[in-house]
């Protein structure tokens, strides 16, 4: 699938998606990782843009910056009964929605940029939230 339209609908649709990369900034370190976010998915740039909040506490956002990153966005799925075909020899499958994004991970580190990143999250998941937090130390 190559449409743009649908495959940013299907990532916002189902934007809690996992990252994949390894775990060490060492080239040597071959160890793969993965890191479930949830995530705001823009229709920006020539790709789409994908912003999303690492715990501070979690490695995994040292190894990534700057490095080519896999997301992937699993959404709907179901197993496929062969009873359900007109062929009888038919066999079971499963029918599913998954999309991998690569891109560049690029940290946001200046306040101003954080802030807008956290009220995105905030809007697209609880958006009577940003009150409160607007009131937080």
């Amino acid at each position: 699938m190559r449409d743009r339209a649908i495959l940013l609908e299907a990532m916002q649709e189902h934007s809690f998606a996992t990252l994949f990369g390894p775990l060490s900034g060492a080239p040597a370190d071959e160890s793969a990782a993965a890191t479930h976010l949830p995530l705001i998915v823009k229709d920006e740039g020539e790709h789409g843009l994908i912003e999303g909040h690492f715990a501070k506490a979690n490695p995994h956002w040292r190894a990534l910056a700057g490095r080519e990153t896999l997301v992937v966005f699993q959404g709907p799925h179901s197993y496929v009964s062969p009873s359900l075909y007109v062929e009888e020899l038919s066999v079971p499958t499963w029918n599913y929605i998954a999309i991998h994004a690569y891109g560049t991970l690029s940290l946001i580190e200046d306040d101003p940029g954080k802030e807008m990143l956290l009220a995105d999250l905030i809007a697209a998941n609880e958006p009577a939230f940003f009150e409160h937090w607007q009131h937080a130390p």
